[in-house]
């Protein structure tokens, strides 16, 4: 694994004093975005009986969770650990289970107030979640409170495997709506180029809460910088190595947070950007 986050993680453990080959060890595992994989590879995992586990995204810890309840967890891209069950409180998780919550659930309004400023006629949004992933589930569900103030009507779009995400947007295509809000869940994450083509053949604008996904060629994301949570998960890491419990770790919230446009993709679907929102990104992508 070579993503930037991924060097962050193993440098901030390297300069704990943790180095793979000497004092440490990783057993890596990727469910490549399907769904019914995550509870064999979590299982496969605690069957290692390592000395921490790391999930990345909701669904992970959750089958982390189902399997252990005693091994400790770092977490990483949960949405709300309280909501999902992993921990009692930010302050005191009480639990096996410590970490990084992305506050994705805080921003939905933000997002959403964002997409208006740019495309101001936007009245339907489709929004694609994942049913099994409790942070997209808490999402969804703030997006449909949210919604109304801003005068959009959302449609629910759940996509669960890779086939739902096709027969899904054969659905759309009849009648499109004026945008798409597409969650950072693993398995669109993986298919993001499959919404990335719909969406410009469309001409639709797109909204997630994933910078990554944006430099792929969605339009924009607003959204913590989730390549700084490995850096803080490291920290995480090299504590519970060095004796302290998850259970007593404050789960962290985000401090850096990314306004991302994709200027290629705004082109492409033929959406001027006015110099007032250009101004306020923290990057451009062109």
């Amino acid at each position: 694994m070579q993503a930037p986050g991924w060097r962050l993680f193993t440098e901030g453990l390297r300069d704990r004093g943790w180095a793979e080959g000497r004092n440490l060890t990783f057993a890596l595992r990727a469910t490549e975005g399907r769904t019914d994989r995550y509870r064999p590879l979590a299982a496969e995992l605690v069957a290692l009986r390592p000395n921490v586990l790391v999930g990345v995204t909701t669904q992970a810890v959750q089958a982390l969770r189902e399997h252990t309840a005693t091994m400790p967890i770092v977490m990483l891209g949960v949405a709300d650990p309280v909501a999902s069950g992993f921990a009692s409180s930010l302050a005191r998780p009480g639990k096996n289970i410590t970490g990084t919550s992305t506050q994705v659930t805080d921003i939905q309004e933000k997002s959403l107030q964002l997409l208006k400023e740019i495309r101001p006629a936007t009245s339907s949004i489709a929004l694609l979640w994942t049913p099994d992933n409790a942070g997209s589930r808490r999402s969804m569900e703030i997006t449909v409170a949210v919604a109304p103030r801003l005068g959009i009507a959302l449609l629910s779009v759940p996509i669960s495997t890779p086939e739902d995400l096709v027969k899904a947007l054969e659905v759309l295509a009849r009648k499109p709506p004026d945008a798409l809000l597409v969650h950072p869940t693993p398995v669109l994450q993986v298919h993001n180029q499959t919404v990335v083509a719909f969406a410009i053949t469309h001409r639709l604008p797109t909204l997630t809460g994933n910078s990554r996904m944006v430099r792929d060629g969605l339009l924009l994301s607003y959204a913590p910088d989730f390549v700084d949570g490995w850096r803080v998960a490291a920290g995480y890491v090299d504590r519970i190595l060095r004796g302290a419990q998850p259970a007593e770790l404050p789960i962290e919230q985000p401090t850096k947070f990314q306004f991302v446009i994709n200027l290629k993709t705004a082109r492409a679907i033929g959406v001027d950007i006015s110099p007032s929102v250009l101004s306020r990104a923290d990057e451009l992508i062109e």
